[in-house]
């Protein structure tokens, strides 16, 4: 017997994109399934949570009591870092700035 899926599609807003700061939200979220005998079970999930802003980052996602006193247990994201580096973000655009007009 073989299970079936569908994919996990979420619906996110593009105003998220717009966000610079920590800001609360509502998860909502719901699932559907059958047994094997085909009964229909359904529910539905809500937490509050944060949400970081487009140039904040979360250097370890490990809880406290995970973490020893090893650097790398509070940077263990860290290599992940530059994927949240655009050119035309603001701090990028801003040291630019500055660079350009120190070199003058």
């Amino acid at each position: 017997m073989g299970l079936s899926s569908t994919g996990y599609y979420p619906l996110i807003s593009g105003r998220v994109a717009d966000l610079k700061n920590q800001t609360p939200l509502q998860l909502y979220s719901g699932y559907q399934y059958s047994d094997a005998a085909g009964r229909p079970y359904s529910s539905e999930l809500t937490e509050r949570l944060e949400m970081l802003g487009i140039n904040q980052f979360e250097f370890s996602n490990l809880s406290d009591e995970d973490r020893t006193d090893n650097w790398r247990d509070y940077f263990n994201n860290a290599p992940l870092l530059v994927a949240f580096v655009m050119k035309m973000d603001d701090p990028v655009r801003q040291f630019a700035g500055y660079a350009s007009h120190r070199s003058d």
